[in-house]
């Protein structure tokens, strides 16, 4: 519980459950985080674990984070959405260093998907790019 309250005391002034490994001043706090989403991990592939589901409620009302990866890639997703529908294409310049790349990211992850090898890129995410953004017709240029 000490933690839980270091935690909600971290969102208060933060917004969000994202502690970094190396927050200071409590750097312990950003390795609870990441041992209980690895207790949830484990919870979920039914494995001995720590993890309740009263102790995933909890976290879950906090706003927790179980899957940071997935999350960046929907916030990305979000941002390259934004850009799309101000400019009408999704042509991001150089000057947007951290999108250009996600998406440079996502066209290499795509292509290798298409080609059978071994991606990052599921079926879920490729639905959602080629259902909003008609990813698939930037390799018919």
């Amino acid at each position: 519980m000490k933690k839980y309250e270091e935690l909600n005391e971290y969102k208060r002034k933060n917004g969000d459950c994202l502690v970094p490994l190396n927050y200071e001043p409590k750097p312990d706090l950003g390795f609870w985080v990441n041992a209980q989403r690895k207790e949830y991990k484990r919870y979920k592939d039914d494995k001995v674990s720590s993890m309740t589901p009263d102790r995933i409620r909890a976290l879950e009302r906090l706003g927790f984070v179980w899957n940071v990866f997935e999350q960046t890639w929907m916030e990305n997703l979000k941002s390259l959405l934004s850009f799309q529908k101000e400019n009408g294409h999704i042509r991001v310049p150089a000057s947007q260093k951290q999108l250009r790349g996600w998406l440079n990211r996502q066209k290499v992850a795509y292509a290798k998907m298409k080609r059978g090898v071994k991606s990052p890129m599921t079926p879920e995410r490729q639905k959602v790019l080629d259902e909003y953004l008609s990813f698939h017709s930037l390799f018919k240029e």
